[in-house]
């Protein structure tokens, strides 16, 4: 399962206009568009979760994790394992990667050019590093959420009260104790990075 469903990574243009993207065959209480409102601003990561890569993750095919959405079937290996909380600005996160991958030691400045959107700039400033083309394990594109929280209540509280529209897909949640859980092999992924990407942090 880990080699399977948890290897590949996804790089930072994918991430970060995910929310503009619009579903295909997608049966989850979504927006068409997904996020039409979406602020780097003021959504979250978990709001991005629940709003866009859970309703993109679901199709008349089956689910998978967003990176085989992203990449189809092909192995790309991440050269990062990020951690991070789900609390945090989706932008902040997608900044810190773009960041680290320039080699900064802050996230700041790289923000402010994600809220103006100067993307090409900051190909430009990737494509000069040779880091264009860098990939990162993050667990909200790379873990299948319709095997793991898609239809938990718990999981879909919102810090401001209420919270999101569970799924209605036919997916099987698989808790910790199950071997097809995903949730609980971030050793394992660490491990098999570490034998298979030559540049692994």
């Amino acid at each position: 399962l880990v080699g399977k469903e948890l290897r590949p990574g996804i790089g930072w243009e994918k991430a970060y206009t995910l929310p503009c993207h619009q579903t295909e065959g997608s049966g989850a209480p979504a927006s068409p568009a997904l996020m039409q409102d979406f602020n780097p601003k003021t959504h979250t990561t978990k709001d991005v979760v629940w709003r866009a890569i859970i309703p993109a993750t679901w199709t008349s095919e089956g689910s998978h994790a967003y990176t085989r959405v992203a990449h189809g079937t092909s192995k790309k290996v991440a050269a990062v394992v990020v951690s991070h909380s789900w609390s945090n600005l989706f932008r902040d996160l997608v900044a810190a990667c773009i960041a680290f991958a320039l080699g900064e030691t802050t996230y700041e400045g790289v923000a402010d050019k994600l809220d103006k959107g100067e993307f090409e700039s900051l190909r430009d400033q990737l494509d000069k590093r040779d880091a264009l083309g860098m990939l990162f394990w993050l667990c909200c594109f790379c873990v299948n959420q319709h095997a793991s929280i898609c239809k938990s209540r718990e999981s879909a509280l919102k810090p401001e009260g209420g919270e999101f529209d569970l799924c209605t897909c036919e997916g099987t949640i698989h808790s910790n104790n199950s071997e097809r859980c995903e949730m609980n092999k971030f050793m394992d992924v660490m491990s098999l990075l570490s034998d298979e990407a030559p540049k692994y942090t």
